[in-house]
């Protein structure tokens, strides 16, 4: 995110943000799960068992028209998610749409499909590149052989394009201390930061869901959540901004999640599904789906509802769903400059 960028779409995400907070609810960040294609078989992610949930995906046409009804609402901040969202074969299209509503627009990606495709990614402003541990574990955790190697080629490459890039690190239990060393390293090698992420219970592929669909392997896999904090704070330390774990995410677990501290994601953000839906309460945890104008969706009495009761639903207990924090966040003054300030580019 360079300067100029920030110079003619920041009043936009200024006033967005204002308006959330003093005003009425607006949907300043929009995580969209672009599809539920993937290539990978992560042990932390139910988007292969559930995939079929949000069939069909949708069309370009309809894809593009979410982004106009994004940008008459309000968002400054759309995250393409999946799923692997490159393998969404008009993903650059929606990436550039995006760009011609002036919003700032993101990408979650496994790095494994890159390097053929830096031309769909370079309207950009943030990737996250997942690297989950040294070459072996990453790729046995993704159950996908050569995933670290392509991985690492695809943020060499995307460090020519001067899209700002990070490695993000979902931590399990597996990793060890000697691992966030390795991986906090490269990214050091590489120009660029560091984002570690807790595993959280997440439900986010179901629709309706139970406390029975809460995922035995996922559960089995969190880590440590002081441990965590530790382990993060001893990197900073060393490491200063290459680690961009901001230090308001750490305190968020250690005062015991969003329940804890007043989940608002509701009133700034909306979670879109790949066919459309509007998730309620959250992109986390849809309670509720809404397929219909997003438009009407966002001020709609299930919605209202919703932010009535946004951190007392059964699955918010203890919720640690670093996107719905990430939405929080930005309605904290103290908390959004701690998010700001995290993101400063690295200088080789």
């Amino acid at each position: 995110m360079n300067l100029l960028s920030v110079i003619t779409r920041g009043p936009r995400l200024a006033k967005a943000i204002l308006t959330a907070k003093y005003v009425r609810p607006v949907p300043v960040f929009a995580q969209w799960e672009s599809t539920y294609d993937c290539n990978m078989n992560c042990g932390f992610c139910n988007v292969k068992k559930h995939k079929r949930q949000w069939m069909p995906e949708l069309s370009t046409e309809r894809a593009l028209g979410i982004i106009d009804q994004l940008a008459e609402l309000g968002t400054a901040i759309i995250n393409f998610s999946g799923g692997e969202p490159l393998l969404r074969k008009d993903i650059d299209q929606l990436i550039r749409h995006a760009r011609k509503k002036n919003l700032f627009v993101f990408m979650n990606s496994n790095g494994t499909y890159v390097g053929k495709n830096f031309e769909k990614v370079l309207g950009l402003d943030l990737i996250r590149i997942s690297i989950d541990s040294t070459e072996a574990e990453h790729d046995a955790l993704r159950q996908c052989k050569g995933a670290y190697a392509q991985a690492v080629e695809s943020i060499k490459i995307l460090k020519k394009t001067g899209i700002k890039t990070m490695i993000n690190t979902v931590v399990t239990k597996e990793l060890d201390f000697d691992k966030w060393v390795a991986l906090t390293e490269l990214a050091k090698s590489l120009g660029i930061q560091i984002d570690f992420s807790l595993i959280n219970r997440e439900l986010q592929t179901i629709r309706n869901p139970k406390p029975s669909d809460l995922a035995e392997e996922q559960q089995n896999l969190m880590s440590d959540e002081k441990e965590f904090i530790q382990n993060v704070l001893k990197l900073k330390k060393k490491y200063g901004n290459v680690v961009a774990s901001p230090k308001s995410y750490l305190m968020l677990i250690q005062r015991g999640g969003l329940e804890k501290i007043g989940c608002r994601n509701m009133e700034i953000a909306i979670g879109i599904k790949p066919d459309g839906s509007m998730s309620i309460p959250c992109s986390g945890f849809p309670a509720v789906t809404l397929n219909s104008d997003l438009r009407k969706a966002w001020s709609s009495k299930e919605a209202n509802q919703a932010r009535k009761a946004q951190g007392k639903y059964w699955f918010c207990n203890r919720c640690l769903f670093r996107c719905t924090s990430f939405a929080t966040m930005l309605l904290d003054t103290s908390m959004l400059m701690d998010v700001i300030f995290s993101w400063r580019r690295l200088k080789n």
